[in-house]
């Protein structure tokens, strides 16, 4: 039987509109990306000026990164980071700095919603739980999901030791302690350096002499 001439235009039509609608959807993501470029920009000023932005500046950030979150259709796990390390860069701009960092936790939540496998996002999300307060089951998660995932990763690493030395271990499950210290142990092989910077930050040298470094030949750092 003839395959009508309509039936055969109604089966193209199909993939020419899938055809579009990828095509649509590359051109938003791309236009995002290079906003996320221009905001990434801003960090890196940032950081080697190792200041912090203006009013004015972290504005013009949170209004290039909501419209690449626009773009996006809020899918995009590279902007909801930025935008949660905007909130956290942005509560030091604040006499009451929680609610910003309470929007930034939930930038990086949904970060790592979007992309699991990524550890630093889990990272933060227990640091920011640590500055809280809040030692609770969804601490204990991401940490966990910190840990598993970034198992070797330096950056990761160094933001958990960061939990350990400052944090009340009392407060803590003994799960948390125990990942916590093995974490520590590992930033010490990859992050020696930045590790012991961190330690004379919080002023638990002592600890970190006696509890991690008894193994790793010292030397004159600890006498």
């Amino acid at each position: 039987m003839a395959v009508r001439f309509g039936e055969v235009r109604n089966l193209l039509l199909i993939p020419i509109l899938l055809l579009c609608w990828l095509s649509f959807v590359t051109i938003q993501w791309g236009v995002a990306d290079l906003r996320i470029g221009f905001a990434g920009e801003y960090f890196d000023q940032w950081s080697k000026q190792k200041s912090s932005p203006t009013v004015e500046d972290w504005q013009r950030v949170h209004s290039t990164l909501l419209k690449a979150e626009g773009l996006t259709n809020s899918d995009h796990p590279d902007v909801k980071e930025l935008l949660g390390k905007l909130y956290l860069v942005g509560s030091g701009l604040k006499k009451e700095p929680e609610e910003y960092i309470i929007n930034a936790l939930q930038y990086y939540q949904q970060a790592a919603a979007l992309r699991p496998v990524s550890p630093y996002p889990w990272a933060i999300i227990a640091l920011i739980q640590h500055t809280l307060g809040r030692y609770d089951a969804d601490f204990d998660y991401a940490l966990s999901q910190a840990s598993y995932y970034g198992h070797w990763n330096p950056d990761t690493l160094l933001v958990i030791t960061e939990i350990a030395f400052s944090s009340n271990e009392s407060a803590l499950s003994l799960e948390a302690r125990s990942r916590l210290n093995n974490n520590v142990s590992r930033a010490i092989v990859v992050q020696r350096a930045k590790v012991i910077a961190l330690a004379k930050k919080y002023a638990v040298m002592e600890t970190l002499c006696r509890q991690y470094l008894n193994e790793q030949k010292p030397g004159k750092l600890c006498n």
